[in-house]
């Protein structure tokens, strides 16, 4: 009896929680690169900064 009661809490947690812990850290790590990353195309402010400084030194020449 105490056989079949230690091979079936084994089964569980091999078949059960070992699988749910392996899914629950690679969503954990999926979730901390998306939420504490820079979306792409995202500005950047010195970038930004040289871009809007080149536009007001711009002059416009007078067509004839």
């Amino acid at each position: 009896m105490v056989y079949l009661v230690s091979h079936v809490v084994y089964l569980v947690v091999v078949q059960y929680f070992l699988p749910l812990c392996v899914i629950s850290v690679a969503y954990a790590r999926i979730m901390y690169r998306v939420w504490f990353s820079k979306a792409p195309g995202s500005a950047l402010d010195g970038r930004d900064k040289i871009m809007n400084k080149n536009k007001k030194n711009r002059t416009v020449e007078p067509s004839l």
